[in-house]
């Protein structure tokens, strides 16, 4: 496999610092939640419960992110399929579809 951007995997650093810049912001949270415990505010029943499901979304983000970077790289590739497509005239649009070059042949 081959990226025809390759350059573009480069932004792949922003994902772990992002990851890092959100732990912290988490762990300021924490921090801060403890200070107000200390002065007589206790946290509710429904905070302690969503505590872990907070990060979900986020999770989610950072897949997200990560996939939509590869993919501005372009990955690409031959596959076998669009080899011998190219023998078969009506085959080819169907195996090969979305392969632009290859339909053009």
């Amino acid at each position: 496999m081959t990226f025809l951007l390759a350059p573009m995997l480069g932004s792949l650093v922003l994902v772990p610092l992002l990851l890092i810049a959100y732990l912290a912001l988490s762990r300021r949270r924490a921090r801060r939640v403890e200070e107000l415990a200390q002065l007589g505010f206790a946290p509710t029943a429904a905070t302690i419960r969503l505590r872990k499901k907070r990060h979900v979304p986020y999770m989610f983000f950072f897949v997200g992110l990560t996939t939509l970077l590869v993919a501005l790289a372009r990955p690409a590739t031959t596959l076998r399929a669009c080899r011998a497509a190219r023998r078969v005239r009506g085959l080819r649009r169907v195996v090969c579809i979305g392969r632009a070059h290859a339909v053009a042949r």
